[in-house]
């Protein structure tokens, strides 16, 4: 039933881009300027909008709490001594506070820094949702040193995304006026639009797990193919910008992060960092680690049918179905342990791995 449903968005979006529907009025959240969404984007966007409700009505976690746009958590037991900003993936990075929680609330707890995370809303014109995650950022920590929760200026600042992430402050750091501190990519995705449908199949079928899912993401990999197609032939095909080369071009002409760690790994085929990798100019600092798992490996969230959709919840909920969970905690906890070594002042010991954070991070 969840794939009747984002299917059907996936549809709704391309019969809005073909002129087959009216467009319906905007909601608060919808209104910033935005290019045309691309039908390969309508699953994710519908997932997105859910996540993003999810976001509004659930109460909070007690260790998060909003700061203008972003969200903000401060290790319980020691004074931060840097800031991590954080910006997730595609779909996901709406709600990072949920999405990512059990990843940021172990890399804040163990390596002790401040975690900025700054959502965001689909959209093809990737060059202002990067300007827009910084401004995002900039505002919340000006915010967070006037109420002394932030480290000092003078600290160390990590930028770190996920897929869509990564490409963003890929972007923010070759468009800063400031050399960044350092900059991690996990499983960096660099696709264009016709390779996104892969994606929305990925996520789909792990929130439904099994042979099922398996199936359901090759139908909606199939049905966003043919909605690309009916968009060229009518004209109505449209790019992600920067496209897959521009962004190869902007680094080899603009990169200046100290330090850059790519993640990969060993499992995922979405992948894009080997293509990112010649374009680092010669004298970068530029390290690669490969780790266990799959592209959506740095994803864990539970939520209830009913939050997605009510009827949705009905229809599942008679098939014993109660929640919708994607996530791996075995598989998070390799990855903290590696983030939190690459943030972790390369003079001094290493921080001793300690236990998951508390289970309220589980959302």
């Amino acid at each position: 039933m969840l794939s009747i449903l984002l299917l059907s968005a996936t549809c709704w979006t391309a019969a809005l881009r073909l002129g087959g529907l009216p467009a319906s009025r905007p909601s608060p959240r919808a209104r910033s300027p935005a290019s045309r969404e691309p039908t390969e984007a309508g699953a994710l966007v519908a997932l997105g909008g859910s996540l993003a409700r999810v976001a509004d009505e659930r109460p909070p976690a007690p260790s998060w709490r909003q700061v203008g746009e972003a969200w903000v958590r401060l290790p319980a037991t020691t004074t931060p001594w840097a800031t991590l900003h954080f910006v997730g993936g595609a779909g996901l990075g709406v709600a990072p506070q949920i999405c990512y929680a059990s990843l940021l609330a172990g890399v804040c707890e163990r390596a002790g820094v401040m975690v900025i995370a700054t959502p965001y809303e689909l959209a093809t014109d990737h060059t202002r949702l990067a300007r827009g995650v910084a401004k995002a950022f900039d505002a919340c920590f000006l915010t967070c040193s006037l109420d002394g929760l932030a480290p000092p200026a003078s600290a160390p600042v990590f930028r770190l995304g996920h897929s869509l992430g990564a490409k963003l402050l890929t972007i923010a750091s070759c468009l800063s006026d400031r050399t960044e501190d350092a900059l991690g990519l996990l499983a960096l995705n660099n696709f264009g639009v016709a390779e996104s449908a892969a994606f929305s199949a990925k996520i789909i079928a792990a929130l439904q797990g099994g042979e099922r899912g398996a199936r359901t993401g090759e139908q909606v990999a199939s049905v966003i193919s043919l909605l690309q197609s009916i968009s060229v032939a009518t004209g109505n095909a449209v790019e992600f910008t920067p496209s897959p080369q521009e962004l190869r071009e902007m680094v080899q002409s603009s990169h200046t992060a100290r330090n850059t760690m790519l993640w990969r790994f060993d499992a995922d085929d979405l992948d894009c960092s080997d293509a990112l990798l010649p374009a680092f100019p010669p004298a970068a600092s530029v390290d690669v680690t490969v780790l266990r798992g799959s592209h959506l490996s740095p994803v864990a969230f539970t939520i209830a049918p009913t939050e997605i959709d009510p009827i949705l919840g009905a229809l599942l909920g008679a098939q014993g179905v109660q929640t919708l969970s994607l996530g791996d905690e075995a598989v998070i906890e390799s990855i903290v342990e590696s983030v939190v070594s690459w943030l972790w002042p390369r003079e001094l010991k290493a921080p001793r791995v300690l236990a998951p954070a508390a289970s309220e991070e589980a959302e």
